[in-house]
């Protein structure tokens, strides 16, 4: 299912991202969800010709940068997704590979003699002789710009109205498996980190790595962690925490899927109905079943003990996240404040929450203080309970090497084999209807109790037998078989 997404540089008035470019960076999270089940789905990428559990996550491991081939440029675990669309300036020393040691870096673009040496207006070499002379550069894209072309590479957004503000992206695809019953929501997500994993770990050192193991661990989409939970706002344990810009989710129907008529709830809230000690810096936050519009200001909203409104913005933060960010900041500290989400919350296909949510909690008296697990979730839980698991079965038997004895293969581990549910007998005539006597003999398994094989006592002469499983046999869970199995093998004279 192909996936479009545009990206507009639409109100900062500057490049995006700004600021020193060696360590500021944004990127393009993309992510699908099957609702029905909560499985995550992959996510084809055309350019890279890869298939990935969702685009744009931090990286688990440290790695080879793969859009600089030849340079070896490694990034620690914890950065972006270096397979996701970045907006990032990269300066180089002229080598054609990327640098962070800017002092040493040179505009790509600067004008230089024959020696390299750089020239004025004028080719008059500025050195100590021309101190102020003005370096000319030269602008290679043609766009009216030559600050971007002195870096090696440089994808960040023009400000509108100008070129290059907007990229638009048809990539990715969202693979959709055999058997999904949908609807799938697909998520679109930009990041900003301040200071990526790369800076963090060269100049930052153990300031960045809190607990010294030397592994960045941000314990947030889907990068490193060792357990701890966030408690700051922004979201991160280590390092600097990747910030959703913008937000935006749908749904796509699947034909010949589910009928679409779950409408979606309220899945949990931060802080939880009834905390305390809660951090006075707190962002408020709604959990989704699914994606939803129409939440904003005026459907979701915070007051203080004396019931006076707290001025707040509202903005999409996940998948199925929403917070509320107070203009202050700061709430006060030992108060109780109450949050509300008004009903008639509605998805993409008109389903609406039915009633509204009310919840109350206590801050923190002192700032800096408090409790709480800011984390944010990806993706959605299921929303149809699990298929209940299947039974085992008897998938195939057969005689063993030299007809030594039957094996009997099932569709899963199972137990309670013995020569009381493993039965073989002569088989009579016209079949297994009338049978002999059991043959003695006894019964054994593989390391992974798939296979089961019945050794008689003495080996089997030519004939047909009958090979039958009682429904005594179950598997780990204790499912039992759902009926008798029988099957009739044969032994010839040349003993197979």
């Amino acid at each position: 299912m192909p996936v479009r997404v545009s990206v507009t540089n639409s109100g900062s008035g500057h490049n995006f991202p700004t600021g020193f470019p060696e360590g500021r960076a944004a990127w393009l999270a993309v992510r699908a969800t099957d609702l029905a089940t909560g499985r995550r789905l992959d996510i084809y990428d055309s350019l890279w010709k890869r298939t990935s559990r969702g685009v744009g996550g931090l990286t688990r491991e440290a790695m080879v940068d793969p859009n600089f081939p030849g340079c070896g440029w490694k990034i620690p675990a914890g950065s972006p997704d270096p397979y996701a669309y970045q907006f990032k300036a990269v300066a180089s020393l002229g080598d054609g590979c990327p640098t962070l040691d800017l002092v040493y870096a040179a505009p790509l673009n600067l004008v230089t003699n024959a020696r390299g040496l750089p020239i004025d207006a004028k080719n008059v070499v500025i050195d100590r002789n021309n101190p102020h002379g003005l370096p000319q550069f030269r602008d290679l894209n043609g766009n009216g710009d030559v600050y971007d072309d002195a870096f090696l590479r440089d994808t960040r957004l023009r400000p509108l109205p100008h070129d290059g503000a907007t990229v638009s992206l048809d990539r990715y695809a969202v693979v959709i498996p055999p058997g999904t019953a949908g609807p799938v929501a697909v998520t679109a997500a930009v990041y900003y980190q301040s200071v990526e994993a790369i800076v963090a770990r060269k100049f930052l050192g153990n300031l960045a790595d809190t607990d010294g193991d030397f592994v960045l661990e941000p314990c947030v989409l889907d990068g490193p962690c060792d357990g701890r939970t966030p408690a700051t706002e922004p979201a991160v344990v280590e390092g600097a925490p990747p910030v959703p810009v913008e937000v935006r989710n749908w749904t796509i129907q699947i034909d010949g899927g589910r009928s679409d008529r779950i409408p979606p709830r309220v899945i949990g809230t931060y802080p939880a109905a009834g905390a305390t000690r809660v951090f006075q810096d707190v962002v408020v936050k709604a959990f989704f079943s699914r994606p939803v519009h129409g939440v904003n200001a005026a459907t979701f909203t915070l007051v203080d003990a004396r019931h006076q409104p707290v001025p707040a913005s509202v903005e999409q933060i996940g998948d199925g996240t929403w917070a509320l960010f107070s203009d202050a900041t700061f709430l006060n500290g030992g108060a109780t404040y109450t949050a509300r989400l008004a009903a008639g919350i509605c998805d993409d296909s008109g389903g609406c929450t039915k009633s509204g949510v009310v919840w109350r909690f206590v801050t923190a008296a002192a700032r800096g203080e408090g409790a709480g697990d800011t984390s944010i979730p990806i993706g959605f839980p299921a929303e149809l309970p699990p298929p209940a698991p299947e039974p085992p079965v008897v998938t195939s038997v057969a005689l063993t090497s030299h007809a030594a004895g039957v094996s009997a293969m099932f569709s899963k581990p199972v137990m309670n084999v013995t020569p009381l549910t493993f039965v073989v007998r002569r088989a009579g005539t016209p079949g297994c209807g009338s049978i002999d006597q059991a043959i003695a003999g006894h019964v054994a398994s593989t390391r992974a109790a798939d296979v089961w094989t019945f050794t008689p006592e003495r080996p089997l002469a030519p004939g047909d037998y009958c090979v039958q499983m009682t429904t005594d046999v179950y598997d780990l869970t204790g499912r039992n078989l759902p009926t008798p199995f029988s099957a009739r093998v044969r032994v010839s004279e040349t003993g197979r």
